[in-house]
């Protein structure tokens, strides 16, 4: 049985497909990256996933439990990551106070001990954690947001552009962390930047208003795959192929 499981599932907005009917088997501990241009779906995948996004056909099924658009079900086993969004909190809120609060209402045990290990796995210095989340830079406030996911024990652990805005010298600290979750969960993520998670991943999934491919990395990022999706931003460099201005495989 499949840690993860879509079957035929059909997600419309406005009259648009984002999900076509798509099928996905995902099994765990491991990573799963997935890969796609702006608008191929991969936020929409996670949040069907997670229960958040009911989809107008198939079934969602986490360790063979239907989970389809229920968050309450989906809860059990699937922790949900958003993209750091651009709007911030109306009310002062700490790092601290955000990751404690949020450990205690998942149930974690010793959770004000958990939040302090969380922030510190993350590479938060102490004297952010008191601050107005509304005065951290983008990094800082991606960084705290991720950090619940570390101490947190579930079976599916889902990480939509965990990455964005974190400077340069903690992304890769960052990156082993969550790589370091697949040992015992199955983790999702989405990514703009997919050399730094390729060396982890089991599978890449690569989207473009759907599922276009799914497999080990050396079967999907092939030239003739990408360029379906990517069309001419895939190009060959000897042995290397770069999307745009990303280098994401040495063949």
């Amino acid at each position: 049985m499949p840690w993860l499981r879509l079957e035929r599932v059909r997600v419309r907005f406005d009259g648009l497909e984002v999900l076509r009917g798509d099928t996905l088997e995902l099994d765990g501990p491991s990573l799963a990256l997935v890969l796609g241009p702006n608008g191929a779906g991969k936020t929409t995948l996670l949040k069907t996933i997670a229960g958040l996004i009911k989809p107008v056909e198939g079934r969602v099924e986490v360790l063979g439990e239907d989970v389809t658009g229920s968050p309450s079900r989906a809860r059990k086993y699937v922790l949900y990551v958003p993209q750091l969004h651009p709007s911030l909190p109306p009310y002062p809120i700490t790092p601290l106070e955000y990751v404690e609060c949020l450990l205690k209402a998942l149930g974690v045990r010793n959770w004000r001990a958990e939040a302090r290990r969380a922030l510190e796995l993350v590479g938060l210095s102490r004297d952010t954690w008191e601050r107005d989340f509304r005065k951290l830079s983008g990094g800082e406030r991606q960084r705290a947001l991720i950090a619940p996911m570390l101490v947190v024990e579930r079976k599916v652990l889902l990480l939509d552009e965990p990455l964005t805005s974190v400077d340069p010298r903690w992304k890769e600290g960052i990156v082993r962390v969550i790589a370091s979750k697949a040992s015992s969960s199955l983790v999702v993520v989405t990514s703009h930047d997919p050399t730094m998670f390729l060396p982890y991943a089991k599978t890449v999934v690569l989207m473009n208003r759907g599922i276009a491919a799914q497999g080990p990395p050396e079967e999907v990022l092939r030239i003739d795959v990408l360029r379906e999706v990517y069309g001419a931003s895939a190009i060959p460099v000897e042995k290397h192929l770069h999307l745009a201005d990303q280098h994401v495989w040495s063949q």
